[in-house]
């Protein structure tokens, strides 16, 4: 577990964060999985019938906390080759990732339907 510093240098651990699952959250989930089902229709052929080939563009604010590599990890990172193997040491795959966003809350999600965005993009103004 990685942990912060505070004043003088003592550490600190990181706060708890616990994930809110509110309709916020069910609708930004709701919204991101229609949009993943309908970028298989790009792939391919419609995968039912009739498609559902809806995809979104969406946004939301986001409550949490960001945790990082320190400062001598970063630091050996940006010396090393892109050929170096992982060093595990990070966030996410691998490690290879020098941050990762804790979510707590969700709020303010909208949710535009992209080929309406591209029809009003068209039309002339």
């Amino acid at each position: 577990m990685l942990v912060g510093r505070i004043s003088k240098g003592k550490h600190a651990q990181p706060l708890s964060v616990h994930l809110i699952k509110d309709t916020s959250y069910l609708d930004l989930r709701k919204y991101l999985e229609i949009s993943a089902k309908g970028e298989a229709c790009a792939d391919g052929p419609p995968p039912a019938l009739p498609p559902d080939c809806t995809t979104y563009r969406v946004t939301a604010s986001f409550t949490g906390r960001i945790d990082s590599v320190s400062k001598q990890i970063h630091e050996a990172r940006l010396k090393r080759s892109s050929h170096s193997p992982a060093d595990w040491k990070g966030f996410g795959h691998m490690g290879m990732f020098d941050a990762q966003v804790v979510v707590q809350s969700v709020e303010n999600v909208v949710a535009l339907d992209e080929e309406e965005l591209r029809e009003n993009a068209s039309k002339p103004h």
